[in-house]
């Protein structure tokens, strides 16, 4: 940011959406440290410290790497009309497979308490990446589709 503060690097007018952004998103965290903070016998703060600044080395030291590398071999392999849908799909697919897994792996079952995680998270998992997957299949066929029309029309 410059030094008057409404422009990027560049000097591009911020959009107000990021100032709304930034203080929206402010208040939110300054909640949560300070309910954090108040509440320390059900927040543990330390565990919690050791929790975000782990899940933040784990974020850059691999997440970043693999969205990476998944990116460059999509954009080898994809074509340029495609890459949207495909990455979106990709993207979509790992969130819902790293929100889900806890449940799909079981933890926190209770041999007396068949009530604790009573769906079958595995299969509804399976289930929501073919769904993902078949709308961004969709989405490239029309797509296709569109763009053969349009080559045929300009001849």
């Amino acid at each position: 940011m410059s030094a008057t503060g409404d422009h990027d690097d560049v000097g591009h007018a911020m959009p107000r959406s990021f100032w709304v952004g930034l203080v929206v998103g402010s208040v939110v965290m300054a909640f949560g440290v300070w309910t954090a903070l108040h509440h320390t016998r059900d927040t543990r703060p330390a565990t919690l410290i050791r929790w975000v600044v782990g899940l933040g080395i784990a974020h850059d030291a691999i997440v970043v790497p693999v969205a990476l590398i998944v990116a460059a071999i999509v954009d080898a392999i994809v074509p340029r009309i495609h890459r949207g849908t495909v990455r979106a799909a990709i993207a979509v697919s790992a969130l819902a497979t790293a929100l889900s897994w806890p449940a799909v792996r079981r933890y926190g079952t209770k041999p007396g308490n068949p009530s604790a995680l009573p769906r079958p998270y595995g299969r509804n998992l399976a289930i929501t990446v073919m769904v993902v997957w078949l709308v961004a299949a969709l989405l490239v066929v029309t797509r296709t589709l569109r763009a053969r029309d349009r080559s045929v029309a300009a001849d």
